[in-house]
């Protein structure tokens, strides 16, 4: 059993973390094989902690995060809005000055 998570971009896949786990290298490697052409895949052995895989890894099952290109994750990250006319919350809650009507 494992875990997989694909959270870290829009664009494409370009290999996977491991979670600092070097024997999923392998697995992934030989799971990857019927997609090859879709590479060249770069794995990185080491741990990602977010919030779609941390319950996974703190319980000790195996978790890959997709390592993908950016795209245009930035401006679509959680419907982030640009270029809008509806007030925004700043990180402390509150409407900042310039969008209070």
């Amino acid at each position: 059993m494992m875990a997989s998570s694909y959270d870290i971009g829009t664009g494409r896949i370009t290999g996977f973390s491991s979670g600092g786990r070097a024997e999923m290298v392998p697995v992934l490697e030989c799971a990857l094989l019927p997609v090859q052409g879709l590479g060249p895949f770069a794995h990185l052995n080491v741990p990602i902690v977010g919030t779609d895989n941390y319950d996974f890894m703190m319980q000790g099952v195996p978790n890959l995060v997709a390592n993908q290109e950016s795209a245009n994750y930035g401006p679509n990250y959680h419907a982030l809005r640009t270029n809008s006319t509806r007030p925004t919350c700043n990180s402390s809650g509150s409407t900042p000055p310039s969008q209070r009507r």
